[in-house]
């Protein structure tokens, strides 16, 4: 009914303003900060020099200094959870069939930060594979799940949500999937079908947001998500994601590459060959290389002990003693538990 009402006025559940909210509950510096990624993206066109709040007045995303819009607050607050506790992204990374909790963060600040923290924690809770391709002195990484992809999704998640829910968007990382879901169903006038069709139209729920996260590039273009989307899945070898519009939220389930197997170790899904682009990495039984091992933790700080054995050319049975040691020393130290990643001490 209430986005019946706002349809039938032609605004946008982002333009509502905040209940006690006032210009001294934002911060400067980020809409500063939106400012330069726009001229960045060659968005907008700002001035160094141009006062932030008077560029805030002109987009309408307020209307005086007690008159501060859901996205506003959201977008720039200094402590956005002041008034919106729900708007945070909860993150998870789970064991066991989910019985298991192996680490957590609960993102928070405004939400165009969000998406960088959500981010570097699904990273350092999924492996990457190195891939060695003939010609080419980098390894190219190839992660359990499209990372451009993930991040569309995130960016969907947080630009389209219903804000008026008390809940909280949700990153659940399993062994054989990842999951990101939000509060807010499909607008009522969108279907699932409709959605998945390539030419859709957009209707963002909250405009107000979706022209910002579109001008700082988070964003590429209106209704071209979906689309996105499906290209990343197929540039790194996954199945299309499964989209759900039920329970009061929108979720989106991701599996692995079908070749990395539901133990995630990498593209053979075994510790053996690493294929894609006609590579593979070889080794041989040799514990003397403590160095590169502590120099591929330093580059490569989330793959499995197998692929790391493999990149450094050493057995795995090599590696993971030498890894042991090393902890023992403190010279490198483990976060995250069996899906997290090393970390090389100072």
């Amino acid at each position: 009914m209430a986005e019946c009402h706002l349809k039938s006025t032609g605004a946008s559940m982002d333009a509502i303003f905040v209940p006690g909210a006032t210009k001294d509950d934002l911060d400067m510096e980020a809409v500063r900060k939106y400012m330069r990624r726009s001229v960045e993206k060659k968005r907008r066109s700002y001035s160094e020099d141009e006062d932030p709040w008077e560029v805030l007045l002109k987009l309408e995303w307020v209307k005086s200094e007690t008159e501060i819009t859901r996205a506003a607050y959201l977008m720039f607050a200094k402590d956005t959870q002041r008034k919106f506790s729900q708007a945070i992204v909860h993150s998870g990374a789970f064991r066991a069939d989910g019985a298991l909790i192996v680490d957590s963060l609960d993102s928070k600040g405004n939400i165009q930060d969000q998406i960088d923290d959500a981010m570097a924690f699904i990273k350092r809770n999924i492996h990457c594979a190195l891939v060695i391709t003939p010609g080419k002195v980098d390894h190219d990484p190839m992660w359990d799940y499209p990372l451009e992809a993930v991040r569309e999704t995130l960016a969907n998640a947080l630009c389209h949500r219903d804000y008026g829910a008390p809940y909280d968007i949700q990153v659940k990382i399993f062994e054989d999937s990842l999951c990101i879901s939000s509060p807010g169903q499909l607008p009522f006038d969108m279907p699932m079908d409709f959605l998945m069709k390539p030419t859709h139209p957009s209707r963002p729920r909250n405009k107000l947001i979706a022209q910002a996260f579109f001008d700082m590039g988070i964003i590429e273009r209106y209704g071209s998500g979906i689309k996105r989307i499906k290209k990343e899945c197929d540039k790194n070898g996954n199945p299309y994601p499964e989209w759900s519009d039920q329970y009061g939220e929108f979720a989106t389930t991701y599996r692995p590459r079908a070749s990395s197997g539901k133990s995630n170790m990498g593209l053979g899904g075994n510790g053996g060959n690493l294929g894609g682009n006609g590579g593979n990495l070889v080794g041989n039984d040799d514990a003397g290389h403590t160095a590169e091992i502590i120099d591929s933790i330093k580059q490569y700080p989330s793959i499995s002990s197998a692929e790391r054995a493999q990149l450094v050319k050493v057995s795995q049975r090599s590696m993971e003693r030498i890894l042991s040691q090393l902890k023992e020393e403190g010279k490198i130290r483990r976060i995250g538990g069996t899906r997290g990643h090393w970390e090389v001490m100072s």
